[in-house]
């Protein structure tokens, strides 16, 4: 325990500069419970989206837990996902936040998540929706020998009551140096309510070692 505490700061200096907060949002801020050297992570969040990320980063050097819940039951990986917010959602990764954790509603960090990106993290850490209408689960990168093409695969769940005229899964694909060298997708037609989509997207590119899913849609 003793040693995460020197880590967290030390973490904390190394990505502050790229914490800043997107861009202004439409969701109502809290009304402060607290005085400002206190205000708990999920309200320094919802603030910090106005524009400034320092309460955050005083409240996480201050030892606030990633797993604190509001009184609506959200926490700080939630608020993040709503708030669009990237770098901050893996940074609460990094430091223990339960993607799967869910609030009042039944509903996790996952379901709220818009940003390709910040959806992108969350699946890849494991998160699995709650109440998300399209839910991925994707196996790990595979090779055909005889093709000489790397793809990935895995299932596309329909957890709505709607029926989906068009469904699409998009991957890129990296390289051992973490260079993005292709990417790809898959798609199908008429998902019906609660039906399981196995998808495949492949890569004829030489040298590719790893594969985010970067976006999921429907309509």
């Amino acid at each position: 325990m003793r040693s995460l505490l020197i880590a967290v700061p030390l973490l904390l200096i190394a990505v502050a500069p790229s914490l800043a907060a997107p861009a202004k949002h439409h969701r109502k801020a809290h009304t402060l419970r607290s005085s400002p050297a206190r205000i708990p992570l999920t309200e320094a969040i919802t603030i910090s989206r106005q524009g400034d990320a320092s309460l955050v980063l005083a409240a996480l050097k201050r030892g606030e837990s990633v797993n604190e819940r509001d009184s609506d039951g959200m926490t700080p990986l939630m608020c993040a996902s709503l708030d669009q917010w990237p770098q901050l959602t893996r940074l609460l990764i990094h430091m223990g936040a339960n993607v799967n954790a869910e609030n009042k509603d039944g509903m996790n960090a996952l379901d709220y998540a818009k940003n390709p990106e910040v959806v992108a993290i969350l699946l890849n850490a494991g998160a699995k929706g709650a109440k998300n209408e399209l839910v991925v689960n994707a196996d790990s990168l595979e090779t055909e020998d005889s093709l000489g093409t790397h793809y990935v695969d895995g299932y596309l769940d329909n957890n709505s009551k709607a029926s989906y005229d068009y469904v699409e899964v998009d991957a890129v694909f990296f390289d051992s140096a973490g260079n993005q060298v292709d990417s790809g997708m898959d798609n199908t037609q008429h998902l019906a309510p609660g039906a399981t989509w196995k998808f495949k997207i492949n890569s004829f590119r030489d040298g590719i070692t790893s594969y985010k899913i970067v976006k999921i849609s429907g309509n």
